[in-house]
């Protein structure tokens, strides 16, 4: 049996899915189960992959539990011209973001991304790490999401 946690990962998963690559790339692998870059071959980055990270529970009102749940999105890119030639590497990193951003973003600009109901709240939160590939032409975004949930 799948856990109300386990559909609230996936629906954050299918949700990041949607989003659209920076430029005229596309996924060419997207997973819940995160892959070191040296283990990507060129040939399938950009990628993309969600990991679950840290849960924490809290309880402020007697009798009810609240969660705060956090993910990392890692995205990995070739930035040596196998992929990405046109394009300055600090150009993709800022299109990934965005793209990302796009997708967790709520339909209605105001709402909150409640992930169809599961959560209360769903969002990027905290420092955005990337090395845009400069020494090694391997990209590496890691973007903090953030999701509340009475789960």
């Amino acid at each position: 049996m799948q856990s109300a946690r386990e559909d609230v990962f996936n629906a954050l998963f299918a949700l990041l899915k949607t989003a659209t690559p920076p430029a005229t790339l596309t996924w060419g692998l997207v997973g819940r189960r995160l892959q070191h870059w040296d283990n990507v071959p060129a040939a399938d980055q950009p990628c993309m992959f969600l990991q679950a990270g840290p849960q924490n529970a809290s309880q402020p009102t007697w009798g009810l539990t609240t969660w705060k749940l956090q993910a990392h999105v890692f995205i990995y890119f070739r930035c040596d011209g196998s992929v990405s030639q046109d394009y300055p590497p600090d150009t993709l990193v800022n299109g990934f973001i965005d793209a990302i951003e796009a997708a967790v973003a709520p339909q209605v600009p105001g709402d909150l991304q409640t992930l169809g109901g599961l959560v209360t709240h769903c969002y990027i939160n905290g420092e955005i790490m990337f090395d845009s590939g400069i020494s090694d032409d391997q990209g590496v975004i890691v973007i903090p999401i953030e999701i509340l949930s009475g789960v």
